[in-house]
This record gives C-alpha cells, structure tokens and sequence, in this order.
C-alpha cells in the first residue's frame, strides 16, 4: 500500500495525523537542504582567493632549531586584501612598499615541517565589465565609421581590439595556472589593456577626423577627465598668474627705470656740452 502526504501534513493511509514535519522524509531532505545551501555560500566567498602556502624544515634529524619566517606579499596586495594569515604577523617595509607576514623564533624539532597558508583576496583580474564596456566602445566606433573610407583601417583595430580582450578573458578565468603565472598574466593583461585604451582612442579620433559628431557617451566613458578643477587647483592657477603678472610688472618698471636714467644721462651731457660751447663763445669774443 502506497504513502501519500496530504496538504494538511497528515499521511494518508497509516492512521498518523500530525504536521508535515513529523514525517521521516522532510527529516532527511532538511540537512542536505542545509548542506547544499552552506556549500553554496562557501563558494561564494572563496570563489576569489589565492592560497600561497609557507614551509619550513628542521633538516637536523637529532636537534630542535628555532628558525624565523619572513616573506613578502605581492606589490598589488594592500592590507584589506589579506584574509588569514595562519598565525604570522603582518608588516608594511616601506622601502620595498611591499607587505610582509613574518613570525619569530619557532620551535622545530628534529626533522619537523611546518606549514603556514595565507589567504588572500584575488586581485590579480580586470573586472569583466570594463572589458565589455571597452568591447561596447569599439563596436559603436565602427559603426560610426562605416562607409566611410577609414572603415577598413578601422574594422582592422577593433578586430585587434576584441582578440586581445578574449584573451585577457582566456588567461585570468585559467583555473590550470599555478599562482605566480596567474599573476604574471594579470601583469602583462594590464600592458594589454594599455594598448587597447590607446586603439580606442585613435577609433574616436578617427570618428572627429571624417566630420562625425562627438559621441556624449564615448566621451563619457572614456578616461579623459572633463570635470572642472578642483579649488586647490583653481587657486595655484590664481597664484601662477599673479607670480607672473608680478614678475611681468616688475621687469617693465626695472626696464622704465633704467632707460628714464639713460635718457636723463644723455640729456645732462647735452646740456653741459651746449653751455660749454656757450661758455667758450662768450671768452673768445674781442673786447
């Protein structure tokens, strides 16, 4: 004779009344409902870390040494993204403008091995939405572009520009990769992205070259600033200007100054010159 679970929780024909919950079944479904859900959030919180484990080695089979730990953090890494730490300290050295995790003095006994893991946030990817947005920016510059005699000049950058933003896709979401070349990538991914800011750019130079109206949105995405200054940066202009029109002002009283005192000179030797002859004249006429 079948079970079956009415929609007031009793189970039909067995005689047993009571609430859903009673029945063995929900008390299984219940945990692995719990389960699943713990598992699902645990992914989603270490879906973007980097695991880089520390090891060190007593290699005397006979005696206990004491060594120290000190090891420096990728330069990318700031203090927020360091999430554990497995019982190392943290330092900034800031001449390396680096951080570290160190610790002091452990204890090995003969032939002992420890390990330390540190967790930290993954840093090392572009955000995919800026990718799209990039990949959104080259799309519409093209088809500004066509039927125009630049179109195939063009289409030649944004055929460039969309493989070389697959690929930064390709190598930052590689899961196969070791630690140091997931961060080599992202290093050289930020050198790629350098050079397609740069091919967009000349996409939307090339729109303003053939006439075309300027593009509120481009303009808007791209990485040109257009808010106006900041009033730190308005009064050093202020201050720039004065300096200057001081210094200008300065220069023409200086300059005024010493051609009055030139002419003034000149004028004086005139005049002494001219009463001289004068003078000489009036001695030399006959009595």
């Amino acid at each position: 004779m079948g079970v079956m679970l009415t929609h007031k929780g009793h189970i039909k024909g067995t005689g047993i009344k009571g609430p859903l919950y009673a029945c063995p079944l929900y008390l299984l479904i219940r945990p692995i409902a719990l389960l699943f859900l713990f598992l699902l959030v645990s992914s989603g919180v270490y879906a973007a870390t980097v695991r880089m484990r520390i090891v060190i080695v007593n290699p005397s089979a006979t005696k206990t040494q004491t060594k120290s730990v000190k090891n420096y953090l990728p330069r990318e890494i700031t203090q927020k993204d360091i999430l554990e730490t497995d019982g190392l300290e943290i330092d900034y050295d800031d001449a390396q403008a680096m951080f570290y995790v160190y610790k002091n003095e452990i204890s090995l006994t003969p032939s002992e091995t420890k390990s330390f893991e540190i967790v930290l946030n993954d840093v090392w990817t572009l955000p995919e939405k800026s990718l799209g947005d990039y990949g959104r920016r080259t799309e519409a510059a093209l088809l500004k572009l066509k039927g125009s005699p630049y179109f195939s000049q063009a289409q030649e950058i944004s055929n460039s520009v969309r493989v070389r933003i697959d690929e930064i896709l390709k190598t930052q979401n590689d899961s196969a990769v070791t630690k140091q070349q997931h961060i080599a990538y992202y290093r050289g991914n930020l050198q790629v992205l350098e050079a397609v800011k740069a091919d967009i750019e000349k996409l939307e130079k090339i729109i303003f070259a053939v006439g075309g109206p300027p593009n509120l949105e481009l303009i808007e995405e791209s990485d040109i600033s257009l808010k106006s200054p900041s009033s730190k940066t308005t009064w050093i202009i202020i201050f720039i200007i004065l300096i200057f029109v001081a210094i200008l002002s300065a220069t023409f009283y200086f300059t005024w100054m010493h051609q009055a005192k030139l002419t003034d000179n000149i004028f004086m030797k005139e005049k002494d010159s001219s009463f001289a002859e004068f003078r000489k004249g009036k001695q030399e006429e006959p009595k």
